[in-house]
Parts: C-alpha cells; structure tokens; sequence
C-alpha cells in the first residue's frame, strides 16, 4: 500500500502512474472521484448543486471505473459506464469538486468507496488525504509539492492538451485558491504527516523523482 499526496500540479497523478506501472500495482486517483461527482452535478438540473443531502445521495450511487489503456502511465475513467476522461479536467469542474471535496457527508461516503480500490497485489493511491486519513496503515507515503509557478505552467500544459483553454496566470490564482481552501478545511486538512517522504519537484524531471519513490519503496520492502 503505497499513498501519494500533494498539492495540485505537484506531478502526483502522473507519477502515481508511473509507480503503479513500475510496480504492477492497482491505482486510485481519489481527486478523480470528486471530479467525477462535480460532472454528474453539472450534468443534473439540481436548483441547489451543494444541498447536502442531493450531494449525498448522488455519491452513494457513484460508480467509477479506473481502465487502464496500453499507454504506459494513462487510464481512462468511466462513470455509470461512460468514458468521461477528458471532461473531468474542465476548469468548471475542477472548481466544483474543490467546493464539494469540503463536504463531510460527501468524503465519509467516497472514503468507504476509496478503500474498496485496495487489493492484491498492491495499490498506489493518490490525492490529498491518503496517507493522512484514508489509508493510514500505508507502507510507503510520499508527499509531492512544487513552487506553485510551476505547478501553473504543468497545469496549462495539461489543459491545453484536453483542449481546454488555459491561462497561466489564471491558474496560479485558482491554484493558491485551491491550495488555502484545501490546507484551512476542517475535515481531512492537506499537510503532510510526520511518517510521509516529502519531494520537491520543482527542479526534477518526472524519471528522477519515480526513481527516488522507487528507492523507498524497494527499501521498505527490505
């Protein structure tokens, strides 16, 4: 069991890839099921998008799919059986599924959800809380972050590539934004634990930094 955290743009959905991949192991990207709920909101005429229990009941009928594509390091995310890969990176999205990731009704539901992902021969799973709440028993935790400068270019880069629109200057806003309300809400604060390996990647180039988590983990299995 193998936890990834992090702020947004800090690279952990494309390395918890890559370390899945190195390892053989199964993946969960929690931020993915948040975004998922956001685009079932958006999708529904609700008057109220946060009404509790609305929020609620539509996280319990949840179901996401991590599939897997021949493409080292990509997965693509069906939910209710649809592909939606692509519209889970909407802006819009995005900024609803930070709204509702505050929601403690919301992440006591997605949290039973997240821990049925676990199995063999291993998981590797990323987010904001996984290490800190979720899977506290985790053998290896590791904490990503990165000037949010950069975490902005990633950021855009990533967006562009969806065909989304970015602007670099908007983002870094929206990402101080994101990085406060995840850092100051009350349930399941984003900061790293005192047992969690914690890498800058600012300067590192992604095979640098797989290659130190690779170290780790092949340590903790000594």
């Amino acid at each position: 069991m193998i936890t990834i955290d992090g702020t947004s743009g800090a690279g952990k959905s494309t390395l918890s890839c890559l370390l899945a991949d190195a390892l053989g192991y199964h993946l969960l990207n929690s931020g993915l099921l948040y975004r998922a709920l956001a685009y079932l909101l958006l999708q529904d005429n609700a008057i109220d998008r946060l009404d509790n229990i609305h929020l609620q009941k539509l996280a319990e009928q949840l179901d996401v799919h991590f599939r897997r594509t021949t493409t080292a390091g990509c997965y693509q995310v069906e939910v209710n059986g649809i592909d939606v890969t692509d519209k889970l990176y909407d802006p819009a999205c995005s900024t609803l599924a930070s709204q509702i990731a505050v929601k403690p009704n919301v992440r006591a539901v997605l949290l039973d959800k997240q821990r049925m992902f676990r199995q063999f021969p291993g998981l590797v799973a990323e987010g904001r809380d996984m290490g800190s709440i979720v899977f506290q028993d985790a053998n290896k935790k590791f904490f990503l972050t990165a000037l949010i400068e950069e975490r902005a270019k990633r950021r855009s880069i990533q967006l562009q590539e969806t065909m989304f629109h970015a602007n670099v200057h908007n983002i870094e806003r929206q990402l101080a934004m994101r990085d406060q309300r995840d850092q100051q809400r009350a349930v399941a604060p984003l900061k790293p634990t005192e047992d969690m390996v914690i890498i800058d990647t600012t300067y590192l180039s992604r095979k640098d930094v797989l290659d130190n988590m690779l170290k780790k983990v092949l340590e903790t299995k000594e």
